[in-house]
């Protein structure tokens, strides 16, 4: 029988948290540092926090502000809230302080939890009681109902141009609780590891659902690093986590964490679509993988799906389910279906109260929707008729539903972006831009250059009294980048780092739709990939600092920088890294490889790494070392010669293949090497091979035409007795003769390559077309130029030419061994499927990766990618 939650019929959460406390005598929280609290303890640091509260003036439905880091104080003082009968609102010290103003002012907070960094009027700063603090009132083993009836408010992005303040009830908190029972049957010798910031509602689970269940909670620190979570499994028994699927898939390429994965009984992952392949990687090393669902504004989590949860792992396929339901959640599909999609309407006791806007909440929540009555096959949809009057939220998110009940993500429905996992309204961007007197008009989209890489643009059009101040012609250029600098400027104060735009744009001005709206589908597809001038002025003597660094990190990225900034994490690709390696070679006169930003990350790593002056010149870069791995694949550069491209797809490849990858001369010494042959650059590849790994077998692959400097790499390692496993080639093709084809296999190449592409035939051309179109045009872009501090003058290196010219010389001569050829899907359908190998080796086995000729390595299809080198490896 459905049961409607409601105070007057469910323990309150708060009540429920204190009672888990009085009677836990054990360990229930372990700090980041290692030392160990039980429930009592909390308890008793919850009444310091609730008596130091009390004493600065609390009452009954304040909100109060959290603004510490992740501790036992944390968890206190949230339970003391509660206890209380307040509400609280978690504000992020890491947020521009302006966003933490309007949340602050919007949520009407009392009070603030602080360590006293943070200060905000006129809220009252409250800072942790000492841990002898005497309590005068122990209210808190009292929880008090909230006459709001809220427990707290949580921050998302808002289209209206500001965050929106997501109130949730007591109510709300309560279903939510018990519905996750039914997810994760709680057991007291459960250990969580809580990893997830309080300004996001996971951490629901990890701070309060634990505690109220009697689980251990084993808290990680707030800057985690490659190894850390693997340390926290290993040494305090972790038997649960929660995270993203980028941050799942982050853990398996780091070796000192995958090898700990394998001793959590579950993982729960969420936030974000989940890959198929990460999936199964996952499941293969975890024995309970589940994939969840869940907008802020239905209190954290709404459907759940356990991958391969009849132990086939191999049955995961693309895209996996977002699931069915928790139990008390009913969904709804939108009235305006097409092709079996239609929007996603959720209601039940769990829908939030709405948000600190009226406005929004009325356009937001309540409105019509088909009702699904087998939607909760768990109770045979028993639950429908009494949840219809209960409030609906529509979430903006395209599902359908799959003949085997589970639903499925298919989309927004909206302008909504999302990049890295992150919500983000294109609005509030635009807001921030607004904000100067001297823009008119503001747009924000998502770009992809060839890196495939998605970035936020924002373009703007001048107000018409600014063309007046930056039409000087002595100083245009300056102003306007100087309004430029501003603009990211006040992005970075008042935006989270996530949602600063990669790169702004002046536009004369905005196109239109015919009612008037701007039609961002025609706004300019600008480049987002460095480009440096041809021109070099010559080295400076004085070491560069930091801040300099970040500086000229800035102007290749096209985006503000900071020092412990991840040159990875912010979107840097091969291009940039090629770009900016050479400005570092001219501003420092130092041999630097492109290895070095593999080892040394961040600007302020980086900078160290120039002050020792340490040789990054090696040819062989470690693209994803591991100790003491089952396999390394060698991989050989493409045209360009540089292989940062790689890296993409070898973080999503199994925890015990090693990848290391040769970079061109050029790119690894400037002075490079005058004989561009293949046999010469296989030679020196081989002899550096041979220092690094001297006995075989090697299994060698290359991109393009660095395939054929893999083949002949194979050819002498063969002649001077070495052993190959197999060489792997990535979209590379012998050249033959048309002569030499006869027209019956032409048509056969058709064919084969139609066959099981695409259903509809026509469109898989257009596709292939479009692609080789891109590649050439992008080869005509070569003249492009950044424009940032310190990239003046600094000369642009394009080996494309010099490699293809070998490649054409060379001669493929037959080898004993076999291929694993890894073809583009759009190569131009009348190319043969097989690139003509299956004459030159043993065997041939054919697999097909995403995208294009160029963007197949990319970072938009690295999980494909990944996939296809596994199959081959696997065969």
């Amino acid at each position: 029988m459905y049961i409607r939650w409601s105070l007057t019929t469910v323990q309150s959460v708060a009540q429920q948290l204190i009672r888990a406390l009085e009677t836990t005598a054990g360990v229930l929280v372990v700090d980041d540092d290692g030392q160990e609290h039980t429930g009592i303890e909390l308890l008793a640091r919850s009444e310091q926090w609730g008596d130091t509260f009390l004493g600065a003036g609390f009452e009954p439905g304040n909100v109060v502000g959290i603004a510490l880091a992740r501790s036992v104080d944390q968890i206190a003082s949230m339970v003391a809230v509660l206890a209380l009968g307040g509400s609280y609102v978690p504000l992020d010290p890491a947020y521009p302080f302006d966003r933490l103003r309007f949340m602050a002012e919007d949520s009407g907070i009392k009070l603030l939890a602080t360590t006293g960094e943070i200060s905000i009027a006129p809220a009252k700063s409250v800072l942790a009681p000492a841990k002898n603090h005497p309590v005068r009132d122990s209210a808190v083993r009292s929880p008090q109902p909230n006459p709001r009836g809220l427990a707290y408010t949580i921050y998302t992005s808002g289209s209206s141009g500001r965050p929106k303040g997501v109130l949730i009830s007591n109510d709300n908190l309560a279903a939510f609780m018990t519905e996750w029972d039914s997810i994760c049957t709680p057991a007291t010798d459960d250990r969580w590891l809580a990893m997830t910031s309080l300004s996001f509602d996971p951490s629901v689970v990890e701070l309060l659902w634990t505690v109220r269940c009697g689980c251990v909670v084993v808290l990680a620190g707030d800057s985690i690093g490659p190894g850390d979570i693997g340390r926290a499994i290993a040494a305090h028994g972790v038997t649960h986590l929660q995270c993203t699927p980028t941050r799942a898939a982050m853990l398996l390429a780091e070796e000192a964490d995958a090898r700990e994965l394998g001793k959590l009984r579950r993982v729960f992952v969420g936030g974000e679509v989940l890959p198929a392949e990460l999936a199964r990687q996952l499941r293969s090393v975890v024995p309970m993988v589940t994939n969840l669902y869940g907008p802020t504004e239905t209190t954290v989590w709404a459907f759940a799906y356990d991958v391969a949860a009849n132990g086939d792992i191999d049955s995961v396929v693309d895209p996996v389910p977002i699931g069915t339901p928790l139990r008390g959640v009913t969904a709804a599909v939108s009235a305006d279906v097409a092709n079996g999609v239609g929007e996603l309407v959720l209601s039940g006791p769990d829908v939030a109260v709405g948000y600190t806007d009226r406005e929004q909440t009325v356009m937001s929540f309540g409105g019509s929707a088909i009702a699904d009555p087998d939607a909760n096959a768990s109770d045979g949809g028993a639950r429908n008729s009494s949840s219809a009057a209960l409030r609906s939220y529509r979430t903006g998110d395209l599902v359908r539903r799959n003949t085997d009940g589970n639903f499925v993500f298919a989309g927004r429905s909206d302008g909504q972006l999302k990049i890295l996992g992150t919500r983000i309204e294109p609005a509030e961007i635009e807001s921030v831009l607004l904000a100067d007197s001297r823009v008119a008009q503001a747009a924000a989209v998502v770009r992809s250059g060839g890196s495939g890489i998605a970035r936020l643009v924002a373009f703007v059009t001048l107000a018409p009294s600014a063309p007046e101040r930056l039409s000087d012609a002595d100083h245009a250029p300056s102003s306007e980048q100087a309004l430029l600098a501003g603009l990211l400027r006040d992005c970075r104060q008042r935006l989270p780092a996530a949602y600063v735009p990669h790169r702004i744009e002046v536009v004369c001005e905005m196109p239109l739709t015919p009612s008037g709206k701007i039609d961002r589908k025609r706004l300019p597809e600008v480049s987002v990939e460095p480009i440096v001038n041809e021109s070099y002025s010559g080295p400076s003597n004085r070491p560069l600092t930091t801040q300099e660094m970040c500086s000229l990190w800035s102007g290749i990225l096209g985006r503000p920088i900071v020092a412990t900034d991840d040159y990875f994490q912010c979107g840097g690709d091969s291009l940039a890294a090629v770009a900016l390696i050479e400005v570092l070679r001219a501003r420092t006169g130092q041999p630097l490889g492109i290895s070095a930003l593999v080892e040394a990350p961040t600007p302020e790593q980086l900078v160290e790494r120039v002050r020792e002056r340490r040789d990054s010149s090696a040819l062989l870069v470690p693209i994803r070392a591991v100790p003491a791995p089952r396999k390394t694949l060698f991989l050989i550069h493409g045209a360009r010669g540089n292989v940062l491209h790689f890296t993409h797809s070898a973080r999503l490849l199994p925890p015990h293949l090693s990848v290391l990858a040769f970079q061109a001369q050029e790119l690894a010494r400037p002075s490079g090497s005058e004989d561009q042959s293949i046999e010469s650059m296989a030679e020196g590849f081989v002899a550096e091979l041979r220092l690094a790994h001297p006995v075989g077998p090697y299994v060698l692959g290359g991109y393009s035409d660095g395939g054929f400097i893999a083949w002949e790499m194979a050819r002498q390692l063969l002649r001077d007795g070495e052993s190959i496993d197999r060489i792997l080639l990535l979209d590379t093709g012998v050249r033959v003769t048309p002569t030499s084809v006869p027209v019956s296999r032409r048509i056969g190449n058709v064919v084969r390559n139609l066959h099981g592409r695409r259903s509809n035939v026509s469109e898989f051309i257009r596709d292939a077309v479009r692609a080789q179109r891109e590649e050439r045009e992008r080869k005509r872009a070569k003249g492009l130029m950044v424009k940032g501090p310190g990239t003046e003058g600094v000369p642009e290196l394009f080996l494309d030419d010099q490699i293809e010219l070998a490649a054409l010389r060379y001669r493929v001569q037959p080898l004993d061994v076999d291929v694993e050829l890894i073809r583009s899907r759009h190569t131009p359908v009348a190319v043969h499927t097989d690139f003509n190998w299956p004459e030159f080796a043993r065997s041939c086995n054919t697999t097909f990766a995403d995208g294009s000729h160029l963007d197949m390595v990319g970072p938009a299809h690295a999980q494909s990618l990944a996939d296809a080198l596994v199959e081959a490896l696997r065969r």
